[in-house]
């Protein structure tokens, strides 16, 4: 029976280990990994600077360096060495042993048969089967390389038989495109998209990107130091979010993003989005209310009554281009915007109704904080006339000699 052999150690850097493959006897190449078993009839093959270790039927290791292309034969699996017989071989076994590669036909079947010095190649003289023993393929126009192998107990080095045409592996060098992406603000009252130059007040804000390609991982970075983060692996349908773990602090940033290939190969840095983090929310903004209708106008007096039903809020102090939010009670009134030189005005649009009223204001920055509110403005609107709109009416009542006035004494 066949032996077969167990990969028990690939030892290289990370990126190495995972260029180590094996050809099965069918011609399909996978990847080749811990565990897997290696049969005869398999090539093994592996790039530079990885150590392939493989347990033989027997129980010894045999040692696969960097940088080879291994035939895994019967007698090698079954003894850790190769057959003596293997030492030589004819032209005609050989050139058999080249079609069938070259036809694309099953290398262990082939070998089998010039073994038993069937058609594909002659027998040895005495009766004796001839055995080819492919240890070593290399490239076109190279030297022959040994291929050494160790056991447990000894080390062999075996010359190779015969070296074949094989074409160059493909070496992936070419990096991938940038990483396009935008940010997403998703907390406070301002939420969305963030854009270049805006402020926000999420310091977690959501990076992510369509269009990748799948199983790249794409690198996130701010002002040129990578964000920790769990990997962003690009989807199959192209698309990658991420998400860092530790809050950015507050100030300015700028993102960037890179994408590296399965082959190691890492893109050019993106476009930079550039914007600042602010997580404080502004002072509560003071104001007055302003009477302006009647014979009464001015500032309005705490619990006062006005019979201005528009009256204007005003303030002064306030941060340019902050937003402030008039409300009467638990009603919002309305906003407006401070102005450069930090002040405000707002009017509302609709008037007010008569009876109590309590107005307070807030500010909202561009990053979206808002400012706990200020303390209110108590007052009374009373539009009404007295007396309905009507004079006085006097009645007389002391008009002592009844000659329909009043005198001085009579009063």
């Amino acid at each position: 029976m066949a032996g077969t052999g167990e990969v028990v150690a690939i030892t290289g850097s990370a990126q190495a280990v995972t260029q180590v493959f094996v050809v099965k006897a069918s011609g399909q190449k996978i990847p080749l990994k811990i565990g897997d078993t290696v049969d005869p009839g398999d090539v093994v093959i592996t790039p530079a600077g990885v150590q392939v270790e493989v347990r033989v039927d027997n129980g010894q290791v045999i040692s696969i360096d960097g940088d080879q292309t291994v035939a895994m034969t019967a007698e090698l699996l079954e003894n850790g060495t190769p057959d003596a017989q293997s030492a030589s071989s004819d032209g005609a076994a050989i050139q058999t042993v080249i079609q069938a590669i070259n036809e694309g036909k099953d290398i262990g079947d082939v070998l089998e048969e010039t073994a038993a010095g069937g058609s594909g190649g002659s027998g040895n003289e005495g009766g004796n089967d001839e055995v080819i023993n492919l240890v070593r393929v290399i490239e076109q126009g190279g030297s022959p390389i040994e291929y050494s192998y160790q056991t447990s107990t000894t080390t062999e080095t075996v010359p190779p038989l015969f070296s074949l045409p094989v074409e160059t592996p493909l070496t992936d060098t070419t990096p991938p495109a940038a990483a396009p992406f935008i940010a997403i603000d998703n907390v406070g009252t301002i939420t969305g998209r963030i854009t270049a130059g805006s402020s926000t007040d999420d310091n977690l804000p959501e990076i992510k990107g369509t269009g990748g390609t799948p199983g790249d991982t794409v690198q996130v970075f701010d002002n040129g130091v990578l964000l920790v983060g769990p990997p962003a692996i690009v989807q199959p349908d192209g698309s990658w979010t991420f998400t860092p773990t530790t809050p950015l602090i507050d100030g300015p940033h700028s993102i960037t993003t890179t994408a590296t290939d399965p082959a190691g190969n890492t893109s050019p840095p993106s476009t930079a989005l550039p914007f600042t983090v602010d997580t404080t929310p502004p002072a509560a903004p003071a104001f007055v209310g302003v009477d302006d209708v009647g014979t009464v106008v001015g500032n309005i007096v705490p619990n006062s009554s006005i019979d201005d039903t528009l009256p204007e809020i005003k303030g002064t102090g306030a941060i340019p281009g902050d937003t402030i939010t008039v409300i009467d009670g638990t009603v919002p009134l309305g906003t407006t915007t401070v102005q450069p030189d930090g002040t405000w005005t707002f009017t509302p649009t609709t008037p007010l109704a008569q009876g109590p009223h309590s107005i307070t204001t807030t500010a909202t920055d561009p990053a979206g904080n808002t400012s706990p509110p200020s303390a209110p403005l108590p007052f009374t609107v009373d539009t009404s006339i007295p007396n309905g709109g009507l004079a006085p009416t006097v009645e007389i009542t002391d008009d002592v000699n009844n000659d329909g006035f009043v005198n001085l004494v009579e009063s």
